[in-house]
């Protein structure tokens, strides 16, 4: 979903936060005024972890204003009459900075990681990551060079690649 225009990206987001408020609108006679952030939390984590940065900060602001206007004494407003929904808007603010910054942080990881693997892929150079002597990568470079491909390498130990003259060096 990240590769999609901006502007689908924002509008899921908006879609998410609306059917995660009217979800809560649906829990009212059960949970009351209590816990109004339930569901727009699981929006804010939707948000970060397929629409990205930006759109995920609109779920999160949307979000606590949609539960401060439908969820919180009285409703239908904005209005603040007590200490309690000052800190339940902050709080919810605060986690929703954290998943955010969880979100983004994964989001560039898996970028770094596409982009090592692009690099490593398209190399002419043969490229072998092996773990306790098994070869767990093999690149065409590595094809090219020992004539073996990744699905016949990939799982063999390394001393596939070594002459057996040289395996005792």
């Amino acid at each position: 979903m990240r590769t999609t225009q901006p502007a689908a990206r924002y509008a899921l987001a908006i879609l998410a936060t609306a059917v995660a408020l009217f979800a809560r609108q649906l829990l009212m006679p059960l949970y009351g005024s209590q816990n109004p952030y339930h569901t727009v939390r699981l929006a804010v984590a939707f948000a970060a972890w397929y629409c990205g940065l930006g759109p995920s900060i609109v779920t999160a602001l949307l979000g606590a204003l949609g539960v401060s206007y439908w969820c919180v004494l009285p409703f239908h407003s904005f209005a603040i009459h007590n200490r309690s929904d000052v800190f339940g808007v902050l709080g919810f603010l605060v986690f929703s900075s954290a998943i955010i910054a969880l979100g983004e942080s994964n989001r560039r990881g898996c970028i770094a990681r596409s982009r090592l693997a692009a690099i490593v892929q398209s190399s002419d150079d043969a490229i072998i990551s092996n773990l306790d002597g098994i070869i767990a990568t093999w690149n065409k470079g590595a094809e090219r060079v020992f004539g073996h491909t990744a699905e016949e390498a990939v799982g063999q130990h390394i001393t596939l690649i070594i002459p057996p003259d040289r395996r005792s060096e």
